[in-house]
């Protein structure tokens, strides 16, 4: 809905107004890491894992990172098997797939695939399915990620005479 109110001399207020929706079943708007909890990164682009081991370290409680470039790789880690897994849908020169990768370490409940094909259907329907959240590859640099036992308790309090400000926050 979209609505203008305009008054000469006082200026115009335009409103637009969108239908909240509940998010895919499969989407991941957050990443949450228990305490000590380990994260495996598979990814076969290597700028990927390192922006990934970037973020990750960078965070106050620092998990630890394992990475893996193949499947082999990612079979022969000795992580933790409670390990969030970060992993990419497609490794060059392999028929494992991320998906597949998952579904054979049995991870779907601690899995969020990361892939650039996420807009396709069945990617979506596959990760519905199997209760695989689904993460944008491109969303990966910029998704929040906070501690699993402080993760909905942020408080903030906006404290301006601006009304336009207020609006906006």
């Amino acid at each position: 809905r979209l609505e203008i109110k305009s008054q000469f001399g006082s200026g115009t207020t335009v409103r637009i107004s969108l239908p909240c929706s509940d998010p895919p079943p499969w989407g991941t708007a957050v990443i949450r890491v228990r305490p000590g909890q380990a994260v495996v990164v598979a990814d076969d682009d290597s700028a990927i894992v390192e922006m990934w081991t970037g973020r990750l370290s960078a965070l106050p409680f620092a998990p630890q990172v394992f990475s893996a470039g193949t499947p082999p790789q990612l079979r022969a880690l000795e992580a933790p098997p409670d390990a969030l897994l970060l992993i990419d849908l497609e490794f060059d020169g392999f028929a494992d797939s991320g998906l597949s990768l998952i579904r054979e370490l049995q991870a779907e409940s601690r899995a969020i695939l990361v892939t650039g094909r996420h807009d396709e259907n069945w990617v979506q329907e596959e990760c519905a399915t199997r209760g695989i959240r689904l993460l944008p590859k491109e969303e990966a640099g910029s998704v929040p990620i906070r501690l699993l036992e402080h993760a909905g308790l942020e408080t903030a309090v906006l404290i301006d005479d601006d009304p336009l400000v207020r609006m906006n926050w």
